[in-house]
């Protein structure tokens, strides 16, 4: 492994030596478990595979290789013998036993959940509030990790202030104060990306001093091998890298780089916000910022966890949550620091930020627990928000699966029609089994003219429900259940409207729930902003049965959203005017607006609001929560 380049994760198996197993991890992970009570030892590329076998046994351990400086393990069934490639050196047995992560007896069954995307949805209302207390505690991880970053801002308004104030006196523009070089610089991938990439903008939206840029993980990865001027960082630059596991490949791989860089002197600081922060455990990368802490400053959480649900929930709405919450504190604290002042361009007053927290606590309160129909802080209930949502979903769900249920039907009816065949000895098809009934009622001869004309009738109905028959179940269906009966049969198409993050990760998530259905069972999922190319890229694929999904902002906020809900409205009518036979797409809007929505602090001039205040209702579903 001397000559070995690059970051790889190696298992190595050999038939000449059966009982050992030799695992490799330099870059990438590789994680280690044991159970000495049962007497054998699993490996993954992942620490949560090690943590779902071992996590409820009693004396059990984990060992993560350390991927920064190289090591390669010997593996048998109870014994591991580790050797440090930076080193080359074996390690001693202290030194491992000090990195063993042990596992706690757990309490509970920690049995899991029937359906954990259910069960997510569930623990969102509580988790909310957890992260509201969490930041209400002065002594709390992230509190310190966010005073923390505060002060880098802080110094960094200082700097800008007198740099404006030369300006001023040479008689340019102020505005020119701010650097060509990135001050914050936000990263991760999917969701965490789309995430960060809101906070990146409202943080924008309030201090416009601030040069802030969002990049993929992967981006900045290609970036740092062969574009690196292309980043922008200097030595003021700050990193925030959003991982929900923290262990993305990507995302940790720049963190490698940016704890380098840090070193080095090229670069400032970084920070890390993870759902897992176990998975940091014994990392350099984390180290105590001050002597003495047992912490590192540089970690946000969002207490949501590992979870098993591959399509994400709660951990999206932590997330966002806790970005949230940090973009309060932030601007709590440059406002305190510049009373009377604006720094870093910043024109939020201390009532209008108020006014923002009173709307999140607003949500938090009551109008997640509304949605979501449980844990709400006085018990479970089903509101009329709730019924709304479940009734509009359960109408599409019997839309999407219609047609397995149509050739269901068709399938019973074929095999009773032909199968009476083969123990009566013949078959007896629907129409011509009407045909005898005829004939029987009104006391007619299968040998006169009128019953041969019926018979060869009858005889064509039944080839044409032989042939379309599960266009007629299904006509069957939507009659009996209420819904559309001229609406394109087949695979439907669901287009979700919002702004960007809510879209990606929406879009994201329910192609997930539809991953492993069968294509007769599932539906194509599509996005776009309906602020700007919703109409243009979806208005002439709107076909009879589309189903539109459109988020509205709440318009009384501000004089922006008002502008953003007009626009999604006109989206929703041009959409709706797209006919044939009668028939256009299916529309649901969701709006969720506040009755305390402080509309005369927002419309103020000079003022803007953060995306995050509220969530878009067309059939329309309304909270006046």
């Amino acid at each position: 492994m001397q000559k070995a380049r690059g970051s790889f994760g190696l298992a190595v198996l050999s038939t000449l030596s059966p009982d050992q197993i030799i695992l490799s991890s330099l870059g990438q992970p590789i994680s280690l478990g044991f159970d000495p009570n049962q007497g054998y030892a699993v490996y993954a590329s992942e620490p949560a595979a090690v943590d779902g076998v071992l996590a409820k046994r009693s004396g059990a351990y984990r060992l993560d290789l350390n991927q920064n400086t190289g090591e390669i393990a010997v593996l048998k069934a109870n014994v591991v013998t580790v050797y440090s490639m930076s080193e080359n050196r074996e390690l001693a047995d202290t030194e491992l036993f000090q990195r063993r992560l042990t596992y706690p007896i757990l309490a509970q069954d920690g049995t899991t959940a029937s359906d954990p995307v259910a069960q997510d949805l569930q623990d969102i209302p509580d988790l909310l509030r957890q992260i509201k207390d969490t930041w209400l505690n002065p002594a709390s991880g992230n509190r310190q990790s966010a005073e923390y970053l505060a002060n880098f801002l802080i110094a960094k308004a200082h700097y800008l202030q007198q740099k404006q104030e030369q300006l001023t006196t040479l008689g340019l523009d102020p505005s020119l104060a701010k650097s060509n070089h990135v001050d914050l610089l936000v990263t991760g991938v999917e969701n965490s990306l789309w995430v960060g990439e809101q906070f990146a903008r409202d943080l924008a939206k309030l201090f416009p001093l601030l040069s802030i840029k969002v990049l993929s993980a992967n981006q900045i990865l290609q970036n740092l091998q062969y574009d690196f001027s292309s980043l922008g960082l200097a030595k003021q630059s700050l990193v925030l890298a959003i991982t929900q596991s923290g262990q993305t490949f990507p995302t940790r791989q720049v963190l490698e780089a940016c704890d380098l860089l840090v070193r080095q002197g090229v670069m400032r600081e970084f920070f890390v916000l993870t759902g897992e922060p176990t998975s940091f455990l014994g990392s350099s990368l984390l180290p105590p910022t001050f002597a003495g802490e047992p912490f590192s400053r540089r970690l946000f959480t969002n207490g949501s966890g590992r979870r098993v649900a591959e399509p994400a929930t709660i951990s999206v709405a932590a997330t966002h949550q806790t970005l949230t919450e940090l973009l309060f504190y932030l601007t709590r604290q440059l406002q305190i620091a510049f009373p009377h002042q604006q720094p870093l361009g910043l024109s939020l007053c201390p009532d209008s930020l108020a006014g923002l927290v009173d709307i999140d606590n607003q949500f938090l309160l009551q109008t997640a627990a509304d949605m979501l129909g449980m844990n709400h802080p006085h018990g479970s209930h089903s509101s009329r928000l709730r019924r709304q949502i479940v009734e509009a979903g359960q109408r599409w769900g019997l839309h999407i699966i219609e047609s397995p249920l149509a050739w269901g039907i068709h399938a019973l009816y074929i095999a009773i029609t032909v199968g009476w065949a083969t123990v009566f000895g013949y078959s007896i098809p629907l129409a011509q089994t009407l045909y005898q009934g005829i004939l029987k009622v009104l006391g007619l001869s299968a040998e006169t003219g009128l019953a041969a004309v019926l018979e060869n009738f009858f005889e064509v109905d039944d080839i044409i429900i032989y042939i379309f028959g599960p266009w007629f179940w299904t006509l069957g269906l939507r009659f009996v259940q209420k819904r559309t009966l001229l609406a394109r049969t087949g695979k439907r198409t669901l287009v979700l409207g919002d702004r960007p993050w809510v879209r990606k990760t929406l879009e994201n998530y329910v192609s997930k729930l539809f991953s492993l259905s069968y294509g007769i069972a599932s539906l194509e999922v599509h996005g776009a902003n309906p602020q700007d190319e919703l109409v243009h890229g979806f208005a002439h694929r709107v076909v009879r049965g589309t189903l539109l999904f459109l988020g509205v902002p709440d318009g009384r906020c501000s004089q922006q959203q008002q502008s953003e809900e007009n626009a999604v409205m006109l989206s929703a009518r041009q959409a709706n005017g797209i006919r044939n036979l009668g028939v256009g797409p299916e529309i649901v809007a969701l709006r969720i607006q506040s009755p305390h929505c402080p509309s005369k602090i927002f419309n103020r001039p000079g003022v803007t609001q953060p995306a995050f205040c509220g969530w878009g209702s067309f059939r329309s579903i309304a909270s006046d929560q």
